[in-house]
């Protein structure tokens, strides 16, 4: 428990004393206080099984004190203490409690566990290429965490350590600081279609109907006339119309097309993403206090490609693909959509320049097609002349080439 009192003699027990005596304390309290010797605002702990960890932390959050190495600090404390500042109390639980405390460039650094003989200096970094956090990875490869502290609303990292950790630390910071290498990433998504289509029968189209005298008449690749006359109209003229049957009887073919063809360029270690699709929403239900309700979610479905390349030695790149292929298909019974996914992943070393392929990405369909005319269709025997049917089964295989290229 916290307790911050202005008055400097305020106690919690009942002292039994002359009432002039006490009235003599009171003035010479104000006198003092006056004077400056004793200050107006102390402060005052009274503590009872509280981490020595929060105990601290609170002390200079109240005071607005700068303070490090608070996770060296272990147990819990029951005690009493009550001291001018913030500063001095902190100083009197190191002395009371066994820890370190000292004080350097106006940042207070405690240490719990001090076995170390030697003594540890506070820096400060700012990140003026990277994000703290990224900072303080790179510091917590050298220092231990609990002496490493971010600090985002100045954008910077505080960790205090050794001078052999600092050195260190120094040498990580100048490649650091360094330009970083980038990766040129060109993609090529192709297609393979290995499709099987057969059409078999007789398709029927009518291009022109008329009644007039004047019949439309086309001519065959035989030169035979198509034109067919039906009855005869009150003048002597016929109903004419042209009729194209089309007899079908053949096998498909297989072709490659480039679908995408996109390029980007990623800092080294970093990962970069290429979505090659779109949103497909997604119909979710959810029930709240016993109520269903509708929401749409859009997924994202198409040809997704993930890279994380390093550049080792000899400009040789070590990276990491993934390749990710999603089909949506709509559903109508459900009134949703139905999406497939293939992914591929792995990590391969490659030299500046090449090119990686990723293939096996496969995607099947069947589709079946039937047409007729209609009563003529349905005629026994002679109705297959006025049919058309046609079954196909495509077969998609999907190859990704990846050139990784090095820019200096």
């Amino acid at each position: 428990m916290w307790i911050k009192t202005v008055n400097y003699f305020k106690r919690n027990v009942a002292i039994h004393i002359h009432q002039a005596i006490y009235r003599w304390g009171i003035a010479y309290a104000v006198i003092m206080i006056v004077l400056g010797v004793i200050p107006a605002e102390a402060v005052h702990i009274m503590a009872k099984d509280m981490p020595l960890r929060t105990l601290v932390q609170t002390i200079a959050r109240t005071e607005k004190l700068s303070v490090v190495g608070l996770d060296t600090l272990e147990g819990k404390v029951t005690l009493e203490v009550q001291e001018n500042s913030g500063q001095e109390a902190i100083t009197k639980l190191g002395s009371q409690l066994g820890f370190l405390v000292y004080e350097e460039g106006g940042t207070f650094i405690v240490e719990g566990r001090h076995e170390e003989k030697e003594r540890r200096h506070v820096r400060r970094i700012v990140a003026d290429i990277g994000t703290p956090e990224e900072l303080s990875n790179l510091v917590q490869s050298v220092v231990p965490k609990e002496h490493v502290q971010v600090m985002p609303s100045t954008n910077e990292v505080i960790y205090y350590g050794t001078v052999h950790e600092i050195l260190e630390v120094e040498k990580l910071l100048r490649s650091w600081h360094a330009t970083p290498k980038q990766v040129q990433l060109d993609v090529a998504v192709l297609a393979m279609e290995k499709g099987y289509a057969k059409e078999l029968g007789i398709q029927w189209s009518f291009p022109g109907l008329q009644s007039s005298g004047l019949s439309m008449h086309g001519k065959s690749e035989s030169g035979m006339e198509g034109n067919v006359h039906i009855g005869h109209i009150p003048k002597g003229t016929s109903y004419s119309f042209l009729a194209h049957p089309e007899v079908s009887a053949k096998e498909g073919s297989s072709r490659m097309a480039l679908i995408a063809r996109p390029s980007i360029v990623a800092l080294n270690g970093e990962e970069a993403s290429i979505l090659i699709g779109e949103r497909v929403p997604v119909t979710v239900e959810s029930i709240q206090n016993g109520v269903t309700r509708t929401s749409i979610r859009y997924e994202e479905a198409g040809i997704r490609l993930r890279c994380k390349p390093y550049v080792l030695q000899g400009n040789h790149i070590d990276t990491i693909v993934e390749a990710e292929v999603s089909n949506p298909t709509l559903v109508p019974e459900m009134k949703a959509y139905r999406i497939t996914t293939r992914q591929a992943k792995t990590r391969v070393r490659i030299p500046d320049g090449e090119t990686l392929v990723i293939g096996g990405l496969m995607d099947r369909r069947t589709m079946r097609q039937w047409q007729k005319v209609p009563i003529l269709g349905d005629i026994p025997l002679i109705g297959k002349l006025f049919q058309h049917s046609r079954k196909t089964k495509d077969e998609v295989e999907l190859y990704i080439l990846v050139t990784a290229k090095v820019i200096q």
